[in-house]
């Protein structure tokens, strides 16, 4: 019976040392696993932090590319086609003036099909396209400038 009970002495000290040891076990553990906690929460913070800066560059870049507007999409077609009628028309004019100094020696006037009043009115015509032109190119170039001043 003292063997048996020596037998139980020594299991429970041997008992009493594995607890001790497990316990100094779980406190390392939960020592390692706050400092890991520690470390995500300052890798979360770097990661969202990053997150925000590339953001903050591609907005960046998205607003200083320029984007044109329906409006000026239009305007500046309208203004194409008034320069390819501006040029037809300048063409034709300097058709009609190299007919016109062409005349074979007859007086200024004589055999031309233009007669003064249609010259005046093509000259006229051509006068207010060019200052619809002249408006147009203004009025592009002010967009244009408030598109590539804008951040």
């Amino acid at each position: 019976m003292e063997h048996r009970i020596s037998v139980l002495v020594e299991q429970k000290t041997q008992q009493i040392k594995d607890l001790l040891n497990l316990e100094e076990e779980r406190e390392a553990i939960e020592e390692k696993s706050r400092e890991l906690e520690d470390k995500l929460g300052v890798v979360t913070d770097q990661c969202s932090g990053l997150v925000e800066s590339v953001e903050r560059l591609l907005c960046k870049l998205h607003s200083q590319s320029p984007v044109l507007s329906h409006a000026e999409r239009d305007m500046a077609d309208k203004l194409k086609t008034r320069s390819e009628q501006l040029k037809v028309l300048e063409s034709s004019l300097q058709q009609a003036r190299q007919k016109v100094s062409l005349g074979y020696g007859r007086a200024p006037g004589e055999g031309t099909s233009l007669n003064p009043q249609q010259y005046n009115h093509i000259c006229t015509a051509l006068a207010e396209s060019g200052k619809d032109l002249t408006s147009l190119v203004q009025k592009v170039k002010a967009l244009l400038a408030i598109v590539q001043s804008a951040p």
